[in-house]
């Protein structure tokens, strides 16, 4: 898979501002697969630096799950139990 340079502006903001900006928000164990996670990440540091939103293409999963949350996770839930009793052959409660 080839990669794709996507140029998305201009900022006058350093890095050490965007890490000043963003550290309260992204602090250690505060990670979520669906609702925080490098897809938002990178959304809000473009939206800081250039005031562009991360193209929604990127995100689609996340706002199905959260669309449709308590669907998903009922879901999720029960696809990683069945992955997990046949991965360790243990019935998972």
């Amino acid at each position: 898979r080839n990669t794709v340079v996507t140029r998305m502006g201009y900022s006058s903001q350093s890095g050490r501002q965007l890490v000043a900006a963003l550290q309260q928000h992204f602090e250690r164990g505060t990670y979520d697969v669906f609702y925080k996670n490098c897809n938002s990440f990178t959304d809000m540091a473009l939206y800081y630096l250039t005031k562009t939103r991360l193209p929604s293409s990127y995100t689609r999963i996340e706002r199905l799950v959260t669309a449709t949350k308590t669907v998903s996770i009922g879901l999720l839930n029960v696809i990683f139990k069945t992955y997990l009793e046949n991965a360790t052959g243990v019935e998972v409660e």
